[in-house]
């Protein structure tokens, strides 16, 4: 009889769990960090200013998503943060931000990176 493989656990409490510790979901894990490594402007979204400046567009958006009218919690640059900070504006100006929803930024994103 050959020894079987110990089970691992996962940060889930998980035994052997097939969907934090699959080979696909490392890879686009560690695909996603490479992206934020390779960001210049990952710095800008790790600071104070940028916590303040998310929390100012929320709030002045009651909270509302802009696209589909559920609860938002992201601010979402309208134009692109790289195209926006390349053309010379300040990468916080609050009239290029407004607040979504995590499902329609999400969605947002997925289709400016297809492009």
């Amino acid at each position: 009889m050959s020894p079987q493989a110990a089970p691992k656990v996962c940060h889930c409490g998980r035994l052997n769990c097939l969907i934090h510790n699959s080979k696909q979901v490392t890879e686009d894990r560690d695909r996603w960090r490479k992206r934020k490594e390779n960001d210049p402007l990952n710095a800008l979204y790790n600071c104070a200013r940028w916590k303040a400046t998310r929390r100012r567009t929320l709030y002045d958006a009651n909270f509302i998503c802009a696209d589909c009218g559920g609860l938002a919690n992201e601010a979402d640059h309208r134009i692109d943060a790289h195209e926006w900070v390349a053309s010379g504006h300040d990468f916080y100006d609050q009239s290029n931000l407004r607040a979504l929803c995590k499902e329609c930024h999400s969605s947002k994103t997925a289709k400016r990176r297809a492009k």
